[in-house]
């Protein structure tokens, strides 16, 4: 439902990413040129997806007023930080919920879920070759790890995006539900049971509640 976003490849931008700006009706997208050699193009479909998730969402608009009164608490004395945590809170709460629906888009646009997933484990390994992991057992053994962690819970509190294996499992609860299906319009599997709407965003819910 965006028009078709105009694109600009810059290795400027560090690492492996991409970012979004402007609108539905004039998107624009920066590209990290690192990105763009150390993706495959399935890959790299999923990374311009996932942008244009935000964009088609209006993700944007709320992040530019989670930019906006950060810098503003920056200029209150005293109150300040006081008040950028308490606007942060929710807004990081909101924002990984966002990076969960853009992972969805990207999901669909490049269409295979070992796509999706190896292309958000790049994101986060940068030159690690992950062509070899075996992404259930990476995602088992370290959500495991997270649960045993609470330093681990407090890092993700003060970050507006969900930690990668929650990405990873998050994709895979809507890779099995009745709601890919219903969007993609693919035939459904007959062998396995689907997850309902509400027991997908039941088992989110749980992946992104941080302190239980």
């Amino acid at each position: 439902g965006i028009k078709i976003p105009h694109a600009v490849v810059s290795a400027q931008m560090p690492g492996i990413n991409a970012y979004a700006s402007g609108t539905i009706d004039n998107p624009y997208l920066l590209i990290s040129d690192l990105a763009t050699k150390l993706l495959t193009k399935e890959e790299l479909t999923f990374i311009i997806g996932h942008e244009c998730g935000h964009l088609a969402m209006e993700h944007l608009i709320y992040h530019l007023i989670g930019r906006n009164l950060n810098e503003l608490g920056k200029f209150i004395p005293v109150l300040g930080p006081v008040l950028i945590n308490l606007v942060n809170a929710p807004l990081n709460t909101w924002s990984r919920y966002s990076e969960i629906t853009a992972d969805r888009a990207g999901f669909l646009c490049c269409g295979d879920l070992r796509v999706a997933q190896k292309a958000l484990m790049k994101l986060e390994s940068a030159w690690s070759d992950v062509s070899n992991v075996d992404l259930d057992k990476y995602i088992d053994q370290s959500l495991e790890s997270l649960e045993n962690m609470k330093l681990g819970s407090f890092k993700e509190f003060l970050h507006n995006h969900p930690l990668t294996p929650k990405r990873l499992k998050a994709l895979q609860y809507f890779n099995d539900s009745d709601l890919y299906y219903r969007v993609t319009g693919k035939q459904r599997p007959a062998d396995i049971g689907l997850l309902p709407d509400e027991i997908l965003k039941k088992k989110v819910d749980d992946l992104l509640t941080i302190f239980k």
